[in-house]
């Protein structure tokens, strides 16, 4: 019988990095070579969508897939975040109807 505990173990472990870009601390967690990952669900910023984690700073050049890629060394990703028109909109009209 195989001990999954003990081949994790012996894997290389790797830190993953997400720089969420609104003003909160960087999350860090540890994977292991050949991981995946859920998309985290952490990522929050007022009037804003998430529109995906990117391995560059610019969140220009590379998409995550977080279904397909995986770890093989220590990752940053960063938050790219859109304006949520819909949201904005939503709240002027209640700021509006209050007055």
């Amino acid at each position: 019988m195989i001990d999954l505990n003990m081949k994790k173990k012996e894997l290389k472990e790797l830190t993953s990095r997400f720089v969420l870009n609104n003003g909160e601390d960087d999350v860090i967690r540890t994977t292991y070579y050949g991981d995946k990952l859920r998309e985290p669900g952490f990522a929050k910023r007022e009037f804003y969508e998430l529109d995906g984690w990117y391995t560059d700073e610019t969140c220009t050049e590379r998409r995550w897939n977080f279904k397909y890629d995986v770890f093989t060394e220590d990752t940053t990703l960063y938050a790219k975040w859109e304006v949520d028109y819909d949201d904005w909109i939503w709240r002027l009209a209640r700021i509006s109807s209050k007055q």
